[in-house]
């Protein structure tokens, strides 16, 4: 391997031809990135409770009704504030919960990653999917039906998503930054 980490994947067989199968595999593919942050969020609302209502009632509150990309940049960027300030709200560096929360959510967002072998098999499934998915709301207006709200309230879950994947980038550059200072302190003590 060479000091190289390789990220394991799961090594199943799919019919190529078959577009549920080949849709399927963008959904295997993003495992490790649903997984894991449905695990952090767990963990919030295990041993950080505040935090998480208050990002639940800030997602309840939200307005669907808006059809701006602008709204939903500023729903997620609030969102990341509120699990930012939330977490990091000085009365919780007392309590024993706040740092078993810290230790499980920089561990676990410290391996949120995807090999290229997940990536390589979600390529070829979100090109399937975006397909399938143009053709159902392609069918819907040909219905009359509007599509449009049902997006925005999923959009509203994605928030979830959107707020605890980028603490999760906070947690990995704060390990990452560790790591670069212990390795560059053993380097001096070695040389």
């Amino acid at each position: 391997m060479g000091g190289r980490y390789q990220y394991g994947y799961v090594n199943h067989s799919f019919n190529k031809y078959n577009l549920y199968q080949r849709s399927g595999n963008f959904f295997i593919s993003l495992g490790p990135i649903v997984s894991r942050t449905a695990a952090i969020l767990v963990f919030m609302y295990l041993l950080e409770p505040n935090t998480f209502k208050a990002l639940q009632q800030y997602l309840i509150s939200a307005p669907v009704e808006s059809h701006n990309i602008v709204d939903f940049i500023k729903w997620s960027g609030h969102s990341i504030m509120i699990v930012s300030t939330g977490i990091l709200n000085s009365g919780n560096t007392g309590s024993p919960r706040f740092w078993i929360f810290l230790l499980l959510a920089i561990c676990t967002a410290s391996h949120i990653a995807l090999s290229k072998e997940d990536i390589k098999n979600a390529v070829s499934g979100l090109v399937v999917t975006l397909f399938v998915v143009v053709l159902i709301n392609l069918g819907a207006w040909l219905c009359g039906i509007g599509t449009l709200k049902y997006v925005l309230v999923a959009a509203k879950y994605n928030i979830y998503l959107v707020s605890v994947l980028s603490v999760s980038i906070a947690f990995s550059l704060v390990t990452a930054l560790i790591m670069g200072i212990c390795c560059g302190i053993k380097r001096l003590i070695i040389s």
